[in-house]
């Protein structure tokens, strides 16, 4: 019995951390699509280049997550 409750606790830990995790990327890329290219980028910059610089910051975050988790031990 012991058992089954450890794993139904760290099954739940994991639910728990994993949509925190996804939900900030959500708020983060929805950030990126409809806020950071007007408010971080220059006014006379074109709204693609900024919408596309703004994407890029969040695809750096998105790549370098996975990588630096194994890499930090």
């Amino acid at each position: 019995m012991k058992s089954t409750r450890v794993i139904r606790r760290i099954a739940l830990a994991s639910l728990v951390g994993t949509s925190i995790e996804w939900y900030d990327f959500f708020l983060y890329g929805t950030a990126a699509a409809l806020v950071f290219p007007t408010v971080f980028f220059p006014a006379d910059m074109p709204a693609a280049v900024a919408l596309l610089a703004s994407f890029s910051t969040f695809a750096v975050g998105f790549v370098a997550r996975p990588l630096g988790g194994p890499l930090a031990r």
